[in-house]
């Protein structure tokens, strides 16, 4: 007796690649059928253009960090510059008050002495 037909497993998954790893070299592939338990490689990557890529996102964000920091170090020293400059210039007005003021006083002074 001849019997034709398909078989089919009882249970399958479908396994993909990770998405947006772009084009992926196969380095292992279990060949089809092969039955596997969970935690068995099925299949391996060339993961080496993904850690290429991963080691230039690393150095991206640690150049942005670094920029960042530069930035805020500039903010907080422009910040402590213009207190300087404030503290400055009250000192100028105050002193060109208390200028005016001894003019006044000398000047009231001496008045009194001519008279």
């Amino acid at each position: 007796m001849e019997v034709h037909g398909e078989l089919k497993a009882v249970h399958s998954v479908t396994i993909a690649a990770p998405a947006g790893a772009g084009d992926l070299l196969i380095l292992k592939i279990a060949p089809t059928g092969t039955k596997v338990k969970k935690g068995e490689t099925l299949v391996e990557f060339d993961a080496s253009t993904l850690r290429q890529k991963l080691a230039q996102d690393r150095s991206a964000l640690k150049s942005a960090e670094a920029a960042i920091e530069q930035s805020t170090a500039s903010s907080k020293l422009k910040e402590e510059q213009d207190l300087t400059d404030v503290m400055s210039s009250r000192f100028d007005v105050q002193s060109a008050q208390m200028d005016a003021s001894k003019q006044e006083i000398l000047s009231k002074s001496m008045a009194r002495r001519l008279c």
